[in-house]
């Protein structure tokens, strides 16, 4: 091989310098240096586009957790509505249960009534019969032994059917009911109201109508969050009701009477563009501000 050049010693751009000068050597070994931290700084930001991926992963993660917390927050808060129905519910049934021991004591007190009666009149019947078999009997006597029977018949059938009329009643039918429940609605007899509309709601008759007004009972008696909870179901039943500016305007007042003044906003809202020419619409204009 030739002898390298004397021209070439010094020369950094070639693969294997020499003659080097101890400042071209730490400058040779700094652009080595460079090199690596060049080859180091590509790794890293290979690594850092991997965890900025994973990173990406991560908040996908957790835009779905905080989605099923707030679905889960929303399924607390109807499950909190209900629990208060039943309470509500269970309260009222107490009342009846309370009402049915009462009716089940008058009876009872009826029948020792009754059977005090009956055993007096027996003791009676059995003392003219004595007298009967001990003594002659007239004709006049026998008509009106007779007629003294028959007064103690009419006596114990009497009893029996004021008995008979304690007695409970049939339950009504659905359509019976639905009709009796809009009339006492008119009334303002809302606790027999509501009775009806449970009833017809159970047998699944008008429903989306039911829930409806079943609704006012509650929203007149100011059981708001009673009310809300069964305007809202009646409209999602059935979103073309007749009723419908009367359901918005009752749910409107009843959001701002349970403290919703946003929620409650938007319904003066809608009645007020939707319904402008209706009465519920210029109602909720007094609400609306």
């Amino acid at each position: 091989m030739a002898e390298p050049s004397a021209f070439s010693a010094g020369d950094l751009s070639i693969d294997e310098p020499y003659g080097l000068t101890d400042n071209e050597k730490l400058l040779l070994k700094n652009i080595d240096n460079v090199k690596h931290l060049k080859r180091d700084k590509n790794v890293i930001n290979s690594e850092v586009d991997i965890l900025s991926n994973r990173v990406d992963g991560l908040q996908s993660v957790v835009d779905g957790l905080n989605h099923n917390a707030q679905k889960s927050r929303n399924l607390l808060k109807r499950v909190l509505v209900s629990i208060d129905d039943i309470e509500n519910n269970t309260n009222e049934h107490k009342k009846d249960i309370q009402l049915l021991d009462a009716n089940i004591t008058q009876i009872k007190l009826i029948l020792q009534s009754l059977s005090l009666l009956q055993e007096t009149n027996f003791k009676a019947l059995d003392k003219v019969l004595k007298r009967i078999d001990s003594e002659y009997v007239s004709k006049e006597s026998f008509n009106a032994l007779q007629e003294e029977m028959n007064d103690f018949r009419k006596l114990i059938s009497s009893e029996f059917s004021k008995l008979n009329q304690t007695k409970k009643k049939p339950e009504k039918s659905a359509a019976q009911a639905y009709k009796d429940g809009r009339k006492a609605l008119g009334l303002k007899h809302y606790n027999e109201a509501i009775k009806d509309f449970e009833l017809t709601i159970r047998k699944n008759y008008k429903p989306a109508g039911s829930l409806f007004y079943l609704a006012e009972a509650h929203y007149f008696k100011r059981s708001y969050k009673k009310a809300l909870s069964y305007y809202k179901e009646s409209f999602k039943r059935y979103k073309k009701g007749s009723y419908n500016p009367r359901l918005f305007l009752h749910m409107a007042i009843s959001l701002d009477k349970t403290g919703q003044k946003k929620q409650a906003k938007k319904f003066y809202n809608v009645l007020i563009d939707k319904y402008g020419s209706r009465k519920e619409a210029r109602e909720a204009k007094k609400y609306f501000k």
